[in-house]
């Protein structure tokens, strides 16, 4: 075909006009990019959510910055202290100049992997905080009762199963693995961060972590609102939890379980509508297992699903054990995990789309 408006058919019979070229997109090579747009889009509706309900000046943006860019700024400082001293040890004269000139041979690219991922996870979090605060307000909760039946669809409820396996002290182990989750999900992060070996994990990590809050936390949780077995008797009677609670009150009294003091703080803080650090009450599906998940995930990567495994079972009972959710939170959470993480292996994996304005999919002689 030829003329003015010349068209070139393509191996694959797919027609083009010369010139109009648009540049390929790859999530492998753009995702610090797709990361921000994500994340930016959640804070600005986070925002307009506040601001509707008259909480926009109690978003937690600040103390989310803190948590987060103080220990990564220790952990800068003092991988460049100990990077000048194997360079000293080395033998190297000019120690700093030397990492200057390392530093400025570091490619733009990375530079932007880097601190795309500094700058955003903060204010993610913060607007996250929000969305799950003002939830109760969105989505009124009523799913319990059903979660409640699903759990005993086999005669039992699944708590009843670990109390009668697991003892006062095993239950304090529990609770304590229950909370090291918070620090554990720190050193993913910073690992995927600052460990050079970890680099290609970190699309990976990041994307499904944030994915996960998103579409599990947000639109998931909105879907099928629900407080969870501790907080079931504060919105529903008979309360069917009430001997979980408790026997955990009975062990608390000997073996103090800060699961209960967080529960606590975490409806007070509810009751009054407040924004805050970890703020905000829902169930389903289960976080806590969701990124037990990832981490389990990521170690099994790395060939280290012997620990990763076990800890996301722990969590998984834990949660149930603790009164925090119902067993099928868990289930939820694992599958949607795995779907997440699968998907953003499939298009990290994909060679990049190009897209050609005026292209027809049509064969031409």
């Amino acid at each position: 075909m030829r003329g003015g408006g010349e068209v070139m058919a393509t191996r694959a019979g797919r027609v083009s006009l010369p010139g109009l070229r648009i540049p390929a997109f790859s999530l492998r090579e753009r995702w610090p990019e797709f990361l921000t747009i994500l994340v930016l889009t959640e804070c600005v509706a986070a925002a307009m959510f506040a601001h509707s309900y008259g909480l926009a000046a109690e978003i937690p943006w600040t103390i989310y910055y803190l948590i987060w860019l103080a220990p990564v700024g220790a952990i800068a400082l003092l991988t460049l202290f100990l990077w000048l001293g194997k360079l000293m040890r080395a033998g190297e004269q000019r120690p700093i100049g030397a990492t200057i000139a390392k530093l400025c041979s570091v490619s733009s690219r990375s530079y932007i992997e880097f601190f795309v991922p500094v700058v955003v996870m903060a204010p993610f979090m913060a607007s996250f905080t929000t969305f799950k605060t003002i939830m109760g307000d969105v989505a009124t909760y009523h799913m319990d009762p059903l979660l409640y039946r699903i759990d005993g669809a086999l005669g039992f409820q699944p708590w009843q199963v670990t109390h009668a396996l697991i003892g006062p002290i095993g239950t304090t182990v529990v609770n304590g693995v229950y909370f090291m989750w918070f620090v554990l999900v720190q050193v993913m992060l910073f690992a995927i961060l600052f460990v050079p070996q970890l680099r290609k994990q970190r699309a990976q990590v990041l994307l499904s972590f944030v994915m996960c809050w998103v579409i599990l936390d947000t639109f998931l949780a909105v879907a099928i609102p629900s407080v969870g077995p501790c907080y079931y008797g504060k919105l529903y009677q008979p309360d069917v939890y009430a001997d979980l609670m408790h026997r955990l009150q009975v062990i608390d009294q000997t073996r103090p379980l800060s699961a209960l003091r967080v529960q606590d703080g975490l409806w007070l803080q509810h009751s009054q509508d407040a924004v805050a650090l970890g703020s905000g009450v829902s169930a389903m599906p289960s976080m806590h297992v969701s990124i037990a998940t990832i981490i389990a995930l990521l170690l099994r990567r790395l060939r280290l699903g012997w620990i990763g495994w076990p800890f996301l079972a722990l969590i998984c009972i834990g949660s149930v054990h603790l009164g925090w959710h119902y067993a099928v939170d868990g289930i939820v959470s694992v599958v949607g995990t795995l779907a997440i993480w699968k998907a953003i292996a499939k298009l990290l994996r994909e060679e990049p789309i190009q897209r050609e304005a005026g292209s027809v999919h049509a064969a031409t002689a």
